[in-house]
């Protein structure tokens, strides 16, 4: 039963009214005609800062890449750690959070402060248009997202859901042709956790850690990321975020970690297209056919050094 009023969309929406009523209310103390203080989380967001920031940390890592193509997979990825820190600032590592029996999360590591507004993870899994199937791989899975249109993402890796993502990526990704989509943000964790702490000798909960820098996009790790608690508030949120095939090149889009579950997204725009169909308003009645849906996660407070990322799942922002 809790599973299903965890799914369920009435019990959600009610949930969502009463935290909107709570967020809202006046304190007595409040001056007439003065609004309550915005949150944290309500700064504003630029879509194309936010596509940039993407586009150049895809760009270092792939020509990483290229100059490092035969290194070892652990120098591979102590150089993607430092392609972080030069683009972002931090680097992301893996392990057990600190919410009691909440299985593994998400740290920012090798910073100092990081400013509310930065893009620190995002979210990966197979994209859903509104009315498509989705019933069977929706069942005990708590990694679907649903954004503002109607579109879901599936962010989990094994099952029913890890076989779709791994269907789609081969119907748009055959041999010979520049891969679209990344694949290695679907490795077990918790395997790779179990491992390391076997290696290192390490027993004890909370010491071993992994980098994300296994993965070929580091950031592709946002599904980890936990719901906060009263105890540990979130200090992230999800903000939707569309690309266009112009917007990130072909030889770059190996490093999004999202793949629509029917039908190719450069089939409606592709760079060859006339620069004039940027003034034509998008029919957003096709959700997009030509754009990928991502979803990345922004800070909404400034977050310390070995400080563990928290999101909030009731919560979302679209911007196109």
């Amino acid at each position: 039963m809790r599973d299903f009023l965890h799914r369920l969309y009435p019990y959600q929406a009610l949930k969502l009214m009463f935290q909107r009523v709570r967020l809202i209310v006046v304190k007595p103390n409040t001056p007439i005609g003065h609004s309550p203080p915005l949150c944290q989380d309500s700064q504003p967001f630029d879509p194309d800062w936010a596509r940039s920031q993407l586009v150049t940390l895809f760009r270092a890592l792939k020509h990483t890449c290229k100059e490092h193509g035969h290194t070892n997979h652990g120098r591979l990825g102590s150089i993607r750690r430092s392609i972080l820190h030069q683009q972002l600032g931090f680097h992301l590592e893996i392990g057990p959070s600190r919410i009691q029996n909440a299985g593994l999360g998400v740290f920012l590591r090798g910073h100092r402060i990081i400013r509310p507004g930065s893009i620190v993870a995002m979210y990966p899994g197979t994209l859903y248009r509104p009315g498509e199937a989705i019933f069977f791989n929706s069942i005990q899975n708590r990694y679907i997202l649903k954004c503002n249109d109607g579109v879901y993402v599936d962010g989990k890796a094994k099952g029913l859901s890890g076989s779709i993502f791994r269907s789609a990526n081969g119907r748009d990704n055959y041999p010979g042709i520049t891969p679209t989509a990344d694949t290695t943000w679907m490795m077990d964790w918790n395997f790779q956790h179990s491992k390391k702490a076997a290696v290192s000798g390490q027993e004890v909960p909370g010491v071993t850690r992994i980098g994300s820098v296994l993965l070929k996009n580091p950031l592709a790790v946002g599904q980890i990321v936990n719901n906060g608690t009263k105890l540990f508030p979130p200090n992230v949120r999800y903000q939707e975020l569309d690309i266009r095939a112009r917007e990130c090149p072909l030889d770059l889009q190996e490093f999004l970690p999202n793949i629509w579950s029917s039908g190719d997204w450069h089939v409606h725009d592709h760079d060859h297209d006339s620069e004039a169909m940027e003034d034509v308003p998008v029919d957003w009645s096709e959700h997009s056919r030509n754009y990928l849906r991502t979803v990345i996660l922004i800070t909404t407070k400034h977050i310390e050094e070995d400080e563990e990322l928290y999101s909030t799942y009731i919560e979302e922002n679209s911007f196109m």
